[in-house]
């Protein structure tokens, strides 16, 4: 049975073209597109599956439930894929064969996020505890780490985070790396020198998710925030209709930064969830989709050539959840 409703609004209308069902179980915790924009990976508790938006095939399928993958990232020449893992490891994948050709040792808890360079030489990690286990085990893991793509040899530590790290990004000129935490804050850094540029003012929660586009970096926390990058300044302040309990998920920058995408919850284990589309420039919503899911991260990203987009679409069938994301084509804007 199919509990989703869609809204069409302002010009834009979306088609569903796929679903993904059945994430090798678990909870889901990573989306990425490879940077043709043909594959979309997905990541969770379950482990990894590969899937090709052409023909609708699953392209490969890693691990099993307890796996434990926790991050994704493709390259953006298309030759590596990235996978962090829950014990602190990253996985470095051929593309073509999806066979692990190195694994590295990384953190000490959980790589929850996971980014290369625009030409492909380097890739930022960071770490965070994603279970009251690894919190009692080990104290925070606060470090961005930055590692030569080729040699996989780690180029430097940067530290100025209290709390542990939610994502890392590098803006399209790969001159900065943007990182977020739970610590409120969303800090530019020099990918040369390895200093602070800019301190984006302290949120009122979380930083979950952020996104570059041209000029523009876009933090999500209790709403989400467009700033000038180049000044650090907030431009707008885009309000998201979270309910009480609930949650802002996950949002995502479309690469032409027209459009936000965004992901929130109403709390419980299994809730309603919400994905949008919204005008940057205005913050107006376009198009809205409703269904429910399971706790977790539902996470939502865009297609780096604009036109597809991914975020959770869990089915209730006979009583039981099957884990599973919905693929949409933006057809008109």
């Amino acid at each position: 049975m199919n509990l989703f409703r869609q809204f069409f609004g302002g010009g834009v209308q979306c088609s569903l073209i796929a679903v993904i069902e059945d994430i090798n179980g678990g909870t889901l915790r990573d989306l990425q597109f490879s940077a043709d924009s043909k594959l979309l990976a997905a990541a969770g508790s379950g482990g990894l599956r590969l899937w090709d938006l052409k023909d609708g095939t699953t392209k490969a399928v890693v691990g099993g439930k307890g796996f434990g993958d926790t991050s994704i990232a493709f390259s953006p020449d298309g030759g590596t894929l990235l996978v962090g893992h829950w014990k602190g490891s990253i996985s470095i994948c051929d593309t073509q064969t999806f066979t692990v050709e190195r694994t590295i040792a990384a953190h000490d808890l959980p790589v929850n996020t996971l980014a290369f360079s625009t030409d492909s030489t380097l890739f930022a990690s960071g770490s965070h505890e994603t279970d009251r286990n690894w919190r009692k085990a080990f104290p925070s893991d606060t470090r961005v780490r930055l590692w030569d793509a080729k040699t996989c040899n780690l180029l430097r530590e940067l530290n100025g985070h209290t709390k542990g790290v939610r994502q890392v990004r590098f803006s399209p000129d790969g001159s900065l790396l943007a990182s977020s935490s739970d610590d409120g804050l969303v800090i530019l850094w020099d990918v040369k020198t390895g200093r602070i540029v800019e301190q984006l003012p302290n949120q009122s929660c979380a930083v979950r998710s952020i996104g570059f586009a041209t000029g523009v970096l876009m933090s999500a926390s209790s709403s989400i925030y467009l700033s000038d990058v180049r000044g650090g300044t907030a431009m707008r302040e885009v309000s998201i209709p979270v309910p009480r309990k609930g949650l802002l998920a996950s949002a995502a920058l479309s690469s032409d930064g027209k459009f936000l995408l965004d992901a929130f919850t109403s709390g419980g284990l299994l809730s309603r969830i919400c994905v949008e589309i919204r005008d940057t420039s205005t913050g107006a919503k376009r198009w809205s989709n409703t269904g429910t899911t399971l706790a977790g991260a539902n996470p939502c990203a865009f297609a780096p050539n604009g036109t597809f987009f991914a975020a959770p679409f869990d089915l209730i069938q006979g009583g039981g959840v099957i884990i599973s994301v919905g693929v949409w084509r933006i057809d008109q804007t």
